[in-house]
């Protein structure tokens, strides 16, 4: 956890002690970044906002990736869908029979474009795909009746 952040202070080569007096964030909270006690994201934005100034970074220098993939749900074509995050996958559901149904998962990769898009996009290709999977196969099971 806060792999960046740690990276970061590594590389400038700053101690904790010297980070928190230049910045007024209390060593308590810099050592618990550090250590992993804490995750940068959940941090005040205000420390997070003192630490990209004093660091001259980003903030997206400076926080975890995160999978804006995770509880996104919706409807297309007729089917209720919802993506979960389950260690490091993205998994897409369809809910079927009023039970969720797994239909997609692949390994998670951080993609820098717009998440939203990115999540309609994906969610109608599958489902488009899933959908013409369920039709030939109710087809041929009526051609071998």
């Amino acid at each position: 956890m806060n792999e960046k952040f740690t990276a970061i202070i590594a590389e400038e080569g700053i101690s904790l002690y010297r980070l928190a007096k230049e910045t007024g964030i209390p060593y308590t909270t810099l050592n618990e970044l550090y250590n992993g006690k804490k995750d940068i994201n959940n941090c005040a934005a205000e420390t997070v906002y003192k630490l990209s100034a004093y660091l001259e970074r980003s903030f997206e220098e400076l926080l975890n990736d995160v999978c804006l993939f995770d509880g996104y749900s919706g409807k297309y074509k007729g089917y209720t869908y919802l993506w979960k995050y389950e260690a490091s996958n993205v998994v897409l559901y369809i809910k079927k029979n009023g039970a969720y149904e797994e239909i997609h998962r692949e390994k998670w990769i951080y993609v820098p474009v717009h998440p939203r898009k990115l999540r309609e996009m994906l969610t109608e290709t599958i489902i488009d795909a899933y959908d013409h999977k369920q039709k030939v196969e109710e087809e041929l099971c009526r051609l071998t009746i």
